[in-house]
Order: C-alpha cells, then sequence, then structure tokens
C-alpha cells in the first residue's frame, strides 16, 4: 500500500477529514490568489462567446471602458468598438472564430486598432486573442492594451525626428556661408589686435584710436558670437525647454545673420525692419529661430530659382494691438515677404502639408512648413501663407504674455 507521500489529489475521497479540509482549503485559496490576478491585471480581459456576447470580465476592463461589470456582461462586444468599426470587426471576429488558429499575440493583428469607452471617447488599443474551446461552445479570450501613451511618446519622437533633420538640411547648406561669416569676424579681430600689438610696441599710443580699435573688436565679436549662436540653436532640439521671456530682436536678428552671407553670395538683398521696442514673447526659442530661419531659407530659393525674380526679401516686424484679437492678448506678428515669382494657385493649398513641396526632387524634405506651422499652433500663434502687393508673404504671429522691454540693438 502506497504511503501518504504517494497520495494524488484525486485520492481525496480515500484522504481524512482533515486532509480533504485542507485540500479544499488550498483549491479555495488557489482560486482566490488566480481571480485577484485576474481582477488586478494591467490588461482589460474580456471572454466573448461564438456571437461576440461577453460572458467574462476583469475589474481592468471596467476601469478602462468606464461600464461596472453589471453592464458588460451580456453585452455584446461591439459596444467596446467604435460604430464606425464595427462591421468591419464582426467580420473579423468571425473569420478569426472560424479559421482555427489557436491565438493572436498582442501586436500582430491589424495595426491601428481603436475602442471605444462608455463617455464615446476613442482610444489605441492592441489586442491579443486566443480561442477556448468547452465541450457545448466556442469562447475567445481578448486581452485588451491602452496604447494612448505610446503611440503619443511615438508621435512625439517622430515630430522631434522631423525637426531635427530639417534643421540639419538647412545647416548644411548654409554650411559655405557660415564658414565666411565666421571667418570674416575672425579676420578683422586678427587684424585689429595686431594694430593695437603695433602700437604698443613703437609706443605710438593714441587714446582715440585705441577705443575705436576695440569698439571694432568688440563689435565684430558681437557679431560673430551670434552667428555661433543661432547655429547651436539650430542643432539641437528644443521640443521640452520650458517657456521663457525671450527678446523677439535678438532672435530675428540672429536668424538674419544665419542667412545674411548666403544672400550675398548669390546677390540677394536681405533686409530687416526691426523696431527696438518690441515687446518680449513667452516661446522656445531654439523653435522659433527654426520657423524664422526655414521662412528665409525658402525665400532664398524662391528668389534664386527664378531668373525673372526681384532679388530681395524682407522681414517686417511690428506688434498688434490685443483689442483687435478676441482674447485681447497683443500679439507680435514677423512678415517675410520675398520678390519672387509667387505660388502657384494649384500650391496654395496645400503649402503646409507634410512633405509637399515644389522644390526639385532633393532640394527639400517638404517638413519645413508643417513642422513651422506646428511649432507656432504649439505657442498658441500661427503660421499663414498671404500675398502682398502681389507678393509671396508668410505671416508668424505670436501671443505676447510678458512686459514689454526694449531689445539692445
Amino acid at each position: 500500500m502506497p504511503d501518504d507521500s504517494s497520495r494524488r489529489p484525486v485520492d481525496i475521497a480515500l484522504a481524512s477529514a482533515t486532509e480533504r479540509e485542507k485540500y479544499l482549503l488550498q483549491i479555495f485559496e488557489s482560486d482566490y490568489q488566480f481571480l485577484r490576478l485576474f481582477d488586478d491585471a494591467p490588461d482589460a480581459i474580456l471572454q466573448v462567446d461564438a456571437r461576440g456576447v461577453i460572458v467574462i470580465a476583469n475589474r481592468t476592463a471596467e476601469q478602462m471602458f468606464g461600464y461596472n461589470r453589471t453592464e458588460l456582461l451580456g453585452s455584446n462586444v461591439d459596444l467596446l468598438i467604435p460604430e464606425a468599426n464595427r462591421a468591419a470587426h464582426a467580420d473579423q471576429r468571425d473569420h478569426f472564430m472560424q479559421s482555427g488558429a489557436g491565438r493572436r499575440p498582442m501586436g500582430k493583428g491589424p495595426g491601428d486598432l481603436l475602442a471605444r469607452r462608455k463617455d464615446g471617447t476613442v482610444f489605441s488599443a492592441e489586442i491579443a486573442l486566443s480561442r477556448v474551446k468547452s465541450e457545448a461552445s466556442l469562447y475567445v479570450t481578448a486581452v485588451i492594451r491602452d496604447v494612448t501613451d505610446r503611440k503619443r511618446m511615438e508621435r512625439e519622437l517622430e515630430e522631434e525626428r522631423a525637426q531635427r533633420n530639417q534643421r540639419i538640411e538647412v545647416l548644411a547648406r548654409l554650411s559655405s556661408g557660415l564658414a565666411h561669416e565666421i571667418k570674416n569676424p575672425l579676420a578683422i579681430i586678427h587684424a585689429r589686435a595686431s594694430d593695437l600689438a603695433e602700437m604698443a610696441s613703437v609706443g605710438d599710443v593714441d587714446r582715440a584710436q585705441i577705443e575705436k580699435t576695440c569698439a571694432s573688436i568688440v563689435q565684430t565679436s558681437d557679431r560673430a558670437i551670434r552667428i555661433l549662436r543661432g547655429i547651436a540653436a539650430m542643432a539641437r532640439v528644443g521640443t521640452h525647454d520650458p517657456m521663457q521671456p525671450a527678446s523677439m530682436y535678438e532672435i530675428v536678428e540672429q536668424a538674419v545673420d544665419l542667412m545674411r552671407e548666403q544672400y550675398r553670395m548669390s546677390g540677394i538683398q536681405l533686409t530687416a525692419d526691426l523696431p527696438l521696442n518690441l515687446p518680449m514673447v513667452e516661446c522656445r526659442e531654439v523653435e522659433i529661430s527654426q520657423i524664422l530661419v526655414n521662412l528665409l531659407n525658402n525665400a532664398f530659393d524662391a528668389v534664386d530659382g527664378d531668373s525673372l525674380s526681384e532679388r530681395w526679401v524682407r522681414v517686417q516686424v511690428s506688434t498688434q494691438p490685443g483689442a483687435e484679437h478676441e482674447n485681447q492678448i497683443e500679439r507680435l506678428q514677423i512678415e517675410v515677404i520675398d520678390g519672387g515669382p509667387g505660388v502657384a494657385p494649384e500650391h496654395k493649398e496645400r503649402l503646409m502639408q507634410a512633405f509637399f513641396t515644389t522644390k526639385p526632387v532633393g532640394a527639400g524634405m517638404g517638413i519645413g512648413l508643417s513642422t513651422s506651422r506646428a511649432i507656432a499652433e504649439d505657442h498658441g500663434g500661427q503660421l499663414e501663407f498671404r500675398e502682398c502687393n502681389g507678393h509671396t508673404c508668410f505671416r508668424l504671429t505670436l501671443p505676447v504674455h510678458a512686459e514689454k522691454k526694449e531689445a539692445a540693438g
């Protein structure tokens, strides 16, 4: 006769009352732990029958969809599908039921799945399916994961990647001009410093001449510093920078300085109408600089690419009183106007669309304007295409939230 150590659970009928009680308690505790694990799972778990009627739902499903369990049980699973997708979902469910496939892992089904909450909101979801066959019926267990946050992060990363690629594209095009822009100030500084050294060596010290030479060095070095700051700003990602008051005079001046040499080398006149007493604007400086450099780059291409163009580009900065707007907030307006051939009527509606470009193949990615518009809107402003006296004009408008402050010219 086998000893106690070889007794199996199926021998419970032969076990003592104490052993049976202990065994039943173990079963109860095991079931209880399973129910807790089932209810507290991080994903929603539903089981539906062949008709799509929900027969099992965990607590996470209640929290995810906003229905209590009484509302879920006995309802058709289509309740959790957006109305526009219900017909397709029913076909997919029937196909899975009849296909004989035992399971479909998470993320292996149709992409961009959508689910619907009780309040009508729709969210992105991933769903894993498995078939469970009993003697009486066939069921499908669905494990549902809310991937809204992950999709948002992927979208943000893609936007950052697009912005970075666009900045790299612009810097690559400006590289030769920027080399000259940095080289020339350094040459001037070197020459002025040599003059000072020569004066000191011969003892010919003229106070007025020294002051003039030092002022030239300071002015020239300031110019080089602005250019280097502009390059640094274009090279880095500013998406996560905090909004803070910034001098729009300095931001516009910096963008113009970055582009000036490229314009000069092509014989295009670049002018900027910059009032000194401009208001400070709460913004991410890197992103606003990116918009302006992109607009100046597009204006350059429009003028340089057409032999009949008037060879000029003008930047105009002004303020709009708050009384002219519904929210009574003063706005700063920056217009980039060019003497190019204008925009063809059939292209005007698509200018701001991602990956649309009127430039030759290889000359642009078609993301500059769409990215710039998104940045402007994120700042509570707007970027729009206009025509000014027959010329192409892009207008950037930003709300002013800080006190006016005279910018250093």
